[in-house]
């Protein structure tokens, strides 16, 4: 058995990851320290790249999924090849029980249920729109909206994968308010799920400091600061989740198809990703012609060769 812990970037998956790996007794064995999170990121480091390869053959990255992104999924996984690829570096997360995060998995998860027949639990972790994208912004130099936009998007992925699955929804404003209440809703959790508990209160991973802003949950503000109609009404049905296990119904969680700005923005932005991507070749290119001896000597020491 494993666990996923999805949602988006920036909503408390490393804490929660951490909390939940400590009660089952899981190590991840490649955390990163890194400027933007020093508790650690709580990533494995292969699969985050495995995540990235996927996204890049439907021409995306992390912060541009792609429209047709399901069907490219389904194209690889339908690959033999790929998919025992796929499984290989799946069996990287180590022994059972497992505890997976990567807010990319709100976008791939179809993909590596696809590949691993065991059975696994799902926790989502959710945070206002608005917090995920100034957090972005301070991070990532994103506009407030793409931000935003790029929240409903990932948001909008994972239910649409969990549909008809069973998840435990925890809100990033319980999480650092009321620690101990969701660690006691998730031990509950583990429990009838059939995990052995190793560590009962890992509530000392949870910082209060996690959180740099509080934005309001009025709708009219909400719509006053630029969120859609669709974005509130998604954020607003995922708070009625909150601190239980849910049978996911995409239907009803998902009143209102995406927003149109939303498809607009990651469209534009995957555009000028393409356009740098084929820049950057060109200057490669180039690079080799004028040093072509200096550029075989290099490719001669990634492989481990000599010249």
């Amino acid at each position: 058995m494993g666990i996923y812990i999805l949602g988006m970037h920036r909503s408390g998956t490393s804490a929660y990851a951490r909390t939940v790996g400590r009660m089952v007794g899981f190590e991840e064995s490649e955390a990163e320290v890194k400027r933007t999170n020093a508790r650690g990121q709580w990533e494995n480091v292969p699969l985050r790249h495995a995540n990235d390869r996927l996204l890049k053959m439907a021409g995306s990255d992390w912060s541009t999924p792609a429209d047709d992104l399901e069907e490219v999924l389904a194209a690889a996984t339908g690959d033999r090849e790929r998919a025992e690829r796929l499984r290989q570096v799946h069996r990287r997360l180590g022994p059972e029980p497992w505890v997976w995060k990567d807010p990319r998995n709100c976008l791939t998860l179809p993909a590596w249920l696809a590949i691993d027949p065991q059975p696994a639990h799902f926790t989502v972790t959710v945070r206002h729109p608005l917090e995920v994208a100034r957090s972005l912004q301070s991070r990532n130099g994103f506009p407030l909206l793409f931000g935003a936009a790029l929240w409903e998007r990932y948001n909008r992925s994972l239910i649409r994968s969990l549909d008809g699955r069973r998840a435990l929804f925890i809100s990033f404003n319980t999480l650092l308010s009321h620690p101990a209440r969701t660690i006691a809703k998730t031990r509950d959790w583990l429990d009838r799920a059939g995990y052995r508990i190793v560590e009962e209160d890992p509530s000392d991973q949870v910082d209060g400091q996690l959180r740099h802003s509080a934005e309001s949950d009025d709708p009219d503000e909400l719509a006053a600061a630029g969120l859609t109609t669709a974005q509130i009404d998604l954020y607003r049905a995922l708070l009625t989740l909150d601190g239980n296990e849910h049978a996911v119904d995409a239907g009803e969680v998902l009143s209102y198809d995406e927003s149109q700005t939303t498809s607009a923005l990651l469209g534009t932005r995957r555009q000028m990703l393409s356009i740098s991507m084929v820049i950057a070749s060109y200057k490669r290119r180039l690079r080799w012609a004028r040093y072509p001896g200096a550029s075989a000597r290099r490719a001669l020491r990634r492989i481990g060769a000599r010249p």
